[in-house]
């Protein structure tokens, strides 16, 4: 019995690893396209203003001792209030058309100064806290054209002052190569919003006809963690909510509480944890009741670090309890529980990523940038088996019970038969007894009745002459008297 219950879990394991695996072999075409096809600035530098009063004439005529150069080929300070400066030079650049890259979709205000050959080419103000059509090019990300002469060299400053991450890539791309790259990160972004499309419309259309909450339930969690990856990507902005930048601000922190709930009362109704661990349910609802705190305050909190730090904090804390929880349930009792640490496992990875990113602990790489889609998409898969395996094992329960109640209707039937045959059979023996029993009281009663004719016969005829003796004459007279007084006859 143990043996068949470790078998289980390792087959759980070995289908787990091999979904993950599918996904990452989807994914590959664009991680191998996010490569260094780009040119990159030779150093990048930069000034803190803590008093957000300097102008740009004034940042250029710095001294060079004032500013800091960055270790990474990122900039990535994390969640910081004060506004940063940033400064970056190439040369030798090929005449023609550029595109800059600058900054990350989510930053909210950020200043961008394009020099060449020492005069000014550009000024652009952008960020998310600006209407999407402010933009120079219609793209998620914050792209710049920049067209250059002869032999002439790039002069980049950059003014950012934001709530969310501070992350600042700066990037030259060949407009062939950033289409190139755009195309591969839209075949992942395609792959990855299919599949939670799909996996979202399904159960969906399960619960328009089986009426369980799990499913939608898991339609919520979908549609969330599709929704918050469209909008730390910058998608969700350009196609669904262009002109509503502070609802934009508020997305992230919102899709993340929301997310929690669902997730919460998903795994409360799937692992039937109030009737299985009611402590467990009471655990997550709590965790569930917090998020829709959170998700009521966010008017009060407004778009600034609050808000960014609760709804990271929010779906950190609800993956590893979640995550928890479904560790400490018995694994090899049932599949689904299996299935849900994997999906969870797989998920609570990826948001460790991206957090660990935003906060600055690891680089802007395609693991850190795209960890979150892997997990979301293991995760919406390996759910969806839990659900499956749970509506496969209510209906196999279901076709158990009804072969159990067949069973014991033809028990029943099979009884009710048996008791009518030998209510009929006693029957039928009582009927013959009563036959027989009045059969012999009919012989007796003529055996009386003869008796009592020949003890008749012997009392009124004498024995020795064969003559009616005086008792035999008292009744014939009594008898003629009667009917000669009955006729008036003598």
């Amino acid at each position: 019995m143990v043996q068949g219950k470790h078998s289980g879990s390792r087959w759980q394991l070995r289908l787990a690893v091999l979904i993950m695996l599918m996904v990452t072999v989807l994914f590959k075409p664009g991680l191998a396209a996010s490569g260094n096809a780009y040119v990159k600035f030779s150093d990048i530098y930069y000034f803190v203003d803590e008093r957000a009063s300097l102008t740009a004439e004034e940042v250029k005529n710095l001294p060079p001792e004032s500013w800091s150069r960055s270790r990474r080929e990122v900039p990535n300070f994390g969640f910081v209030s004060n506004t940063y400066w940033f400064f970056a030079q190439a040369s030798s650049l090929s005449p023609g058309d550029w595109l800059l890259e600058a900054g990350g979709p989510l930053l909210d205000n950020m200043e961008v100064f394009v020099y060449s050959g020492g005069k000014a080419v550009g000024h652009y103000e952008v960020g998310r806290m600006y209407p999407f059509a402010n933009r120079e090019l219609f793209h998620r990300k914050f792209l710049f054209p920049v067209e250059l002469g002869e032999g002439n060299d790039l002069t980049i400053l950059v003014r950012v002052q934001t709530t969310s991450a501070l992350q600042v890539p700066l990037r030259l791309w060949r407009p062939s190569d950033w289409l190139q790259k755009s195309q591969h990160g839209m075949l992942l972004h395609g792959i990855f919003y299919g599949i939670i499309g799909a996996m979202a419309l399904f159960n969906l259309l399960m619960w328009s006809i089986l009426r369980e909450r799990a499913y939608l339930f898991y339609v919520g969690i979908a549609i969330s963690l599709g929704l918050f990856c469209a909008t730390m990507s910058g998608l969700s902005y350009q196609f669904l909510w262009p002109n509503a930048p502070l609802w934009n601000a508020h997305a992230p922190a919102f899709l993340s509480f929301s997310c929690t709930i669902f997730a919460s009362l998903f795994v409360i109704d799937a692992m039937r944890l109030r009737k299985t661990r009611p402590r467990y349910a009471r655990v997550l609802q709590l965790v569930g009741a917090v998020a829709a705190m959170g998700l009521l305050s966010l008017p009060w909190l407004g778009p600034g670090f609050a808000n960014v730090f609760a709804g990271f904090l929010s779906g950190v804390i609800s993956a590893v309890v979640i995550f928890l929880i479904l560790f400490a349930l018995p694994m090899q009792r049932r599949y689904e529980y299996g299935f849900s640490v994997y999906a969870w496992g797989a998920v609570s990875i990826g948001v460790l990523l991206l957090v660990l990113n935003k906060f600055g602990a690891l680089p802007q790489i395609p693991l850190t940038e795209y960890g979150l889609q892997l997990g979301v998409i293991a995760e919406a898969i390996l759910l969806s088996a839990v659900l499956v395996r749970r509506y496969y094992s209510e209906r196999v329960a279901k076709v158990r019970a009804e072969a159990k109640a067949r069973d014991h209707e033809r028990l029943a039937r099979e009884s009710q038969e048996r008791l009518l045959a030998a209510q009929i059979e006693a029957n039928e023996k009582l009927e013959r007894r009563v036959a027989e029993r009045t059969l012999e009281l009919e012989r007796a009663m003529q055996k009386v009745a003869s008796t009592n004719e020949t003890l008749k016969s012997m009392s009124l005829i004498d024995p020795l002459t064969g003559v009616g003796n005086r008792r035999f004459f008292d009744q014939s007279y009594r008898s003629e008297w009667r009917r000669a007084f009955r006729e008036k006859a003598s």
